[in-house]
């Protein structure tokens, strides 16, 4: 993939493993390397496990679904589906509700969640 990504014009993009943050640091931002994973790279950056195939997205998407149905049942009312993407935008006070821990271990919901402000 790393080919692919220097044939198609990131000529100094480096080889794996990466350091964290450091693809951000060299300026290899998540959008600029999406652009070519889901482009001209994408048959190895499926191949390499880094982008979802369809069915994989719709399998996670599904357990996001399940896990946020199953959070509400278990008290935190307003935790909200994910996206369409799949992705979970959700305030980080739900972190700190006193049921989300207890819901989090029920649901298999990590207690790390991502979490950004609206």
């Amino acid at each position: 993939m790393t080919a692919c990504f220097r044939k198609h014009g990131l000529t100094n993009f480096p080889d794996p493993p990466y350091a964290d943050g450091e693809l951000n640091r060299l300026g290899f931002t998540k959008q600029v390397v999406e652009k070519y994973e889901n482009g001209a790279c994408r048959k190895y950056a499926l191949a390499a496990g880094i982008v979802e195939t369809p069915a994989e997205n719709r399998q996670r998407l599904e357990q996001m679904l399940a896990i946020a149905k199953c959070m509400r049942t278990h008290g935190v009312v307003n935790f909200p589906d994910p996206s369409a993407q799949g992705a979970l935008v959700m305030p980080v006070s739900f972190a700190n509700e006193p049921e989300y821990s207890a819901a989090a271990k029920i649901c298999g919901a990590p207690p790390g969640l991502s979490q950004r402000a609206p």
